[in-house]
């Protein structure tokens, strides 16, 4: 099940249903009422792999949409789609099955009049917003991870493996900082070390570096088409000046040869290109804003 008005997020609405003698589910479903069980005085039905998903429930769901929880672990995921009684939507069909990863890619698209907002597109599938983020292939029945494409897929693998060698997390991300030097990336490294050492909801933070990535990339732009007649003109001041020398020499045959064959015409033509190139870097300068 999926819901939330950006990138979907995975949940869990845990369901008890009798098996009949057909191997199909009875009409009917009772709901399970909150997350809290008593391991000594759960039902016998609960096998010990359903306990611990609960328990693991209860641990990072602190609040639910209806009878929904929402899933955040990836991990966990994979450990209800491995009972072999997990299904997407309905009971009616076939269990969700582990399907192998397949590549993503990120995509802006206009979600307000705020700005656009990056969405993980998987094909032929529901791209679900987990960490790491996951696919749910509706019709071939099947749940996987998504891997990025490159460069972005290398680097994560690079920081993963530097990970499993014992590499603390601040290192690593530093690594990858130094391999891909970017404001943008840095900013980001920084949210997920601070996020490390001092807790908190990491998809929360994430959220709103991408809302400030999303605000200052709105206001380059913003800036940039404001700046425009600036630029236009500190092209178009040499350009006239050229232009105009050389339409004088079409009106008046040999006045530019006349010109230059002079020291003083030499030097004045030294001079106002030089004035010319002054301008230009001067408007180029005065116009160049670090947003």
């Amino acid at each position: 099940k999926a819901f939330g008005a950006e990138m979907p997020h995975p949940t869990l609405a845990v369901r008890s249903v009798r098996l009949l003698k057909d191997d199909s589910f009875a009409k009917e479903v009772s709901r399970h009422q909150g997350l809290s069980i008593d391991r000594d005085r759960a039902p016998k039905f609960y096998r010990e792999s359903d306990l611990d998903i609960l328990s693991q429930l209860q641990k990072q769901s602190a609040s639910w949409h209806a009878d929904a929880y929402p899933v955040h672990s990836a991990g966990l995921l994979e450990r209800a789609v491995a009972t072999g009684r997990t299904f997407w939507k309905t009971l009616q069909g076939v269990p969700l099955r582990r399907g192998e990863a397949r590549r993503g890619r990120i995509e802006w698209r206009l979600a307000s009049a705020a700005g656009s907002r990056p969405y993980l597109i998987v094909e032929g599938a529901i791209a679900l917003n987990a960490e790491p983020p996951v696919y749910v292939d509706e019709a071939a029945g099947v749940v996987g991870l998504v891997e990025l494409d490159a460069p972005a897929g290398e680097e994560l693998t690079k920081v993963a493996d530097a990970l499993a060698v014992g590499h603390s997390i601040d290192d690593a991300l530093r690594e990858l900082q130094d391999r891909l030097p970017s404001r943008e990336l840095a900013v980001l490294v920084t949210t997920l070390i601070l996020s490390s050492h001092t807790g908190g909801s990491l998809v929360s933070s994430l959220r709103n570096l991408t809302e400030t990535l999303e605000e200052r990339k709105e206001t380059r732009r913003e800036v940039r088409t404001q700046l425009s007649q600036i630029t236009v003109t500190a092209y178009a001041v040499p350009v006239i000046g050229i232009g105009t020398l050389l339409l004088l020499d079409q009106i008046m045959p040999g006045a530019l040869s006349e010109m230059t064959s002079s020291g003083i015409g030499q030097i004045a033509v030294v001079v106002a290109l030089g004035l010319y190139t002054l301008g230009f870097i001067l408007i180029r300068r005065m116009s160049k804003i670090d947003v």
